[in-house]
């Protein structure tokens, strides 16, 4: 058998291993006798031996404890992984290490420092770099905190970075006004003022009157009472395209909803979407979103509405314009659209704040039902800060987008010719679909999307496969699927976005 390598921790809790790759797996890379193994859960438990154990294919078993006897039965394992002696994650340091108020562990065969806690299980424990304080459940986490972002970032389509601006906006209503809005005294009035002015600006960026914007907590959020909402309120079935977001894709499947191809390209099929329109009686929503989070994939809105208003004139248009913001002008592209969904972290905003515009006349019943805000749409004590720093970020984009779009649009240009020129690459997006400027999505033939991002997060680059809310998937994409992707090309594809 292969002599295990193994993790010491501090406390008699969980092991701590560095992760690379998709969310879920814990990973990290240590080598033995020039083969690089990888740490991860095994098929199933097998004993725990002192020194190596044998069980099948099953390289040497990790104890789940540090200090467990021989015999233990785990399930934390290594195997061969796919790197070469010398490309080692972070710094690898063997020996025993002390920590802050902590006395040397010995013997500790291995440590990998990738700089930050990670979590295995239900406990989080740290990977060693430093100084250590103790936390809750007797583990133990990084006595300081993550420093500024190092190294090349293109994963904006999951978040973007919030601007300076924003940040200086949000931090008064942070540290020094606690008012809730719905209260009457002059505290609670101005933080009142305070999302009043902010839904002006949102409504400027869509085109809309400062009384259509309902604030929620995000995209997820904005894109459910969209559907739910008007189901709930008309009875009518909904219809989306299948490269929807899941936060679409679900209520309109929960409702009993249909759902429409796409094209090659990955715009809704406008042929199909036609024949249920004529087909199916009482459909009360359409969804189509405006970019895909994946691809950046623009469909016509004014096509769809223009084909609603001859076969389906009840129903209402909705568009999820989360990946939009930054790069369209909405007060246009979205003008046939009766409901609109928005997020802030997508265009420079924080997190936690987004946006369904309800244009007059269309029918919505509140899911969130309580103390009536947001004209009883959306019930719930407003977020202010995270709204101000939305309204802030709303403002930013309107005034900065024709320039950061010419810019943005160079750049992955460049990027993509780039990684044309290397042999087994090609587009996920046929040539001449219009599209936003800031994605790059790409197939490469002959490898998986986890090991080109462990090879990318090793030289500092951050990326993604597809949309962060389903990473850790190990299916193909339903957006690749939905436009006809070959599953082993859409297995390797990769989405770089600016």
């Amino acid at each position: 058998g292969r002599r295990q390598v193994e993790e010491g921790v501090e406390a008699d809790e969980d092991h701590g291993e560095g992760t690379v790759g998709q969310a879920g797996r814990c990973r990290h890379v240590a080598f033995h006798e020039g083969q690089a193994l990888r740490s991860g859960l095994g098929p199933q438990a097998v004993e725990h031996g002192a020194g190596c154990v044998q069980s099948g294919d099953v390289q040497g078993a990790v104890g789940q404890r540090q200090g467990q006897p021989s015999g233990t039965y785990a399930q934390f394992q290594y195997r061969p992984a796919p790197c070469q002696p010398g490309d080692a994650i972070g710094d690898v340091r063997r020996g025993a290490y002390p920590g802050e108020g902590h006395p040397a562990v010995s013997p500790v065969p291995l440590v990998v420092d990738l700089g930050m806690p990670v979590p295995v299980g239900v406990r989080p424990v740290s990977v060693h770099t430093g100084s250590l304080t103790r936390s809750g459940g007797g583990a133990n986490r990084l006595g300081r905190s993550l420093g500024p972002m190092e190294g090349v970032y293109l994963d904006h389509a999951a978040s973007t970075p919030a601007r300076p601006e924003v940040v200086e906006a949000m931090l008064p209503w942070l540290a020094e006004h606690p008012g809730n809005p719905s209260g009457s005294h002059a505290v609670a009035r101005a933080a009142r003022r305070a999302i009043d002015d902010a839904r002006d600006l949102v409504a400027a960026l869509v085109g809309a009157q400062p009384g259509e914007v309902v604030f929620t907590s995000g995209g997820t959020e904005a894109d459910n009472l969209a559907v739910d909402g008007v189901v709930r309120s008309t009875g009518r079935l909904p219809v989306c395209s299948a490269v929807e977001h899941p936060a679409v894709l679900a209520p309109v499947a929960d409702a009993g909803g249909i759902v429409v191809p796409t094209d090659a390209g990955g715009r809704i099929d406008l042929g199909a979407l036609a024949e249920v329109l004529h087909a199916v009686d009482g459909i009360g929503l359409v969804s189509v979103m405006l970019a895909n989070n994946e691809t950046g994939v623009v469909n016509d809105l004014d096509a769809v509405a223009a084909l609603m208003v001859e076969t389906a004139s009840d129903a209402v248009l909705h568009t999820d314009a989360v990946q939009a913001a930054s790069w369209m002008d909405l007060e246009v592209a979205c003008s046939g659209a009766g409901l609109v969904s928005l997020t802030g972290h997508k265009f420079g905003g924080p997190k936690g704040a987004g946006a369904l515009v309800v244009r007059s006349g269309v029918p919505l019943a509140p899911v969130l039902r309580g103390g009536g805000q947001e004209r009883e749409r959306r019930s719930g004590t407003q977020n202010v800060p995270a709204i101000v720093g939305l309204g802030e970020a709303a403002r930013l984009v309107v005034a900065d987008r024709a320039t950061t779009v010419e810019r943005v649009g160079a750049l992955r240009d460049r990027l993509e010719a780039g990684l044309l020129a290397v042999p087994g690459t090609r587009r996920t997006v046929p040539v001449g679909t219009p599209r936003t400027p800031a994605i790059a999505h790409l197939c490469f033939e002959g490898v998986e999307s986890e090991s080109l991002l462990f090879l990318l997060e090793r030289d500092g680059v951050s990326a993604s496969a597809g949309s962060s809310c389903a990473s850790g998937a190990q299916e193909p994409s339903h957006v690749l699927a939905a436009m006809g992707v070959e599953r082993g090309s859409a297995l390797g594809s990769l989405r770089l976005s600016l």
